[in-house]
């Protein structure tokens, strides 16, 4: 893909239905950033939402899971930077044909001019996926029911096992060392400050940190700024907070990063 904006499409099967908002994509160096607006999304509540990037190996089109993004009353804003090191089997960004957002039920996705998109048939990316122009089995949707929720995100269950804990900015000395900084941080200072802990997400062998906070547009722009660009409230259905530590208010959550 190039920079530029890309108009986001909701999608049914190989049908393309309603405009949904936008992806500007723009570049800096090796990095990527992703600025997403989309609104009035039927995304349940139930289900997380994953970003997706698309792309093709011989006649196969793949989609490789990304992150999870936060959706607050149907609408997703948010900014990310994403890198090549993010991409499977040694893919660059201007290889990709595309983005998909997916909770397994509702499908949205932006395109590079000439490419389509089948969700019938899309296959995800595995880390043992064979690249020969042969389909692997099993891989796509067209197969047994049973197959399918291993292999495409329109059909797979969510059962990782997710473990939330409270912590300190003191604890942060426990993360790998890369991460120490993240004690020195001017946004993650306050919000420890004023909600006296911060969260510690481990899920399918990643580690993300939460700044308890709230949701604004003004906040969300400091929140990318200091290097947390994803505000998540699911979070607080796992975990038990006192009253100092949280607000009553319905736009209270975490900004996150994965580290």
């Amino acid at each position: 893909m190039n920079s530029g904006i890309y108009y986001l499409y909701e999608y049914k099967k190989e049908e393309q239905l309603r405009n949904a908002g936008f992806i500007r994509i723009t570049t800096c160096f090796q990095t990527y950033c992703l600025q997403i607006h989309a609104q009035t999304l039927s995304f349940t509540t139930e289900k997380p939402v994953h970003l997706y990037a698309l792309f093709q190996e011989g006649e196969i089109s793949y989609c490789s899971n990304l992150v999870e993004l936060p959706v607050h009353d149907s609408t997703i804003c948010t900014h990310l930077k994403i890198s090549d090191c993010d991409f499977p089997n040694q893919k660059r960004f201007p290889e990709l044909t595309g983005f998909l957002l997916s909770d397994g039920q509702s499908h949205y996705a932006v395109l590079e001019e000439g490419y389509s998109l089948n969700m019938d048939t899309l296959t995800l990316w595995e880390e043992n996926t064979p690249t020969e122009k042969t389909p692997p089995t099993p891989s796509t949707v067209n197969e047994s029911p049973a197959v399918a929720k291993e292999a495409s995100p329109i059909a797979k269950e969510t059962s990782s096992q997710r473990k939330i804990q409270k912590i300190q900015r003191k604890d942060l000395c426990c993360l790998p060392r890369q991460y120490w900084s993240l004690a020195n941080n001017s946004f993650l200072m306050h919000g420890c400050r004023n909600y006296k802990h911060l969260l510690l997400i481990e899920e399918n062998g990643r580690l993300q940190l939460g700044i308890p906070g709230l949701y604004s547009p003004e906040e969300a722009k400091a929140a990318q700024f200091f290097g947390f660009p994803l505000f998540i409230q699911s979070y607080l259905n796992e975990i038990e907070l006192s009253e100092h530590e949280k607000e009553q208010e319905d736009s209270f959550g975490y900004w996150c990063r994965f580290l």
